[in-house]
C-alpha cells in the first residue's frame, strides 16, 4: 500500500488501471470525487463515514466504514476476500447509471420539466 499526493491526467488513469482497491479515509468530504473516479474506472472503494458514500455497500461495489484505525484495517484485510472484479463492474455500472453526462442531463431535464410544469402565468 502506498499513500500518494495529487495524481493528474494520464498518470491518474494509469494508477486506477493498476489498482485493486481505492482507500478513501476522511473526516469530512462534500462529495469525494476520487470515489466516483475510482468506481468509474472499475476500482472498488473503501471509504470512511466522513464521506457521503454510504451506498457503496448497497451497490455492492465497496465498503463504508468508521474512520478509525481498527475499522479501516479490518476493511483492508476483508476486502481481499471479496469478488473485486464483480465489485468493480457494479461500481462502473452505478457511475454510468447515475453520474454520467447522459444520466445527469436526463435528471436535469426532468427537473426543469417538472419545475416548468408548475409555473402558471
Amino acid at each position: 500500500m502506498e499513500i500518494l499526493g495529487p495524481v493528474l491526467s494520464e498518470a491518474k488513469k494509469v494508477l486506477f488501471e493498476c489498482s485493486d482497491v481505492a482507500l478513501v479515509p476522511s473526516y469530512t468530504e462534500n462529495f469525494g470525487i476520487v470515489v466516483a473516479e475510482a468506481l468509474a474506472h472499475g476500482v472498488p472503494v473503501i471509504a470512511s463515514k466522513g464521506t457521503p458514500w454510504s451506498r457503496l455497500e448497497e451497490m455492492r461495489c465497496g465498503v463504508w466504514v468508521d474512520n478509525d484505525l481498527e475499522s479501516l484495517a479490518n476493511a483492508i484485510r476483508n476486502i481481499n476476500t471479496m469478488p473485486l472484479q464483480d465489485m468493480g463492474r457494479r461500481g462502473r455500472e452505478w457511475m454510468e447509471n447515475e453520474f454520467s453526462w447522459r444520466s445527469v442531463t436526463n435528471q436535469m431535464l426532468a427537473l426543469y420539466h417538472h419545475s416548468a410544469g408548475g409555473y402558471r402565468r
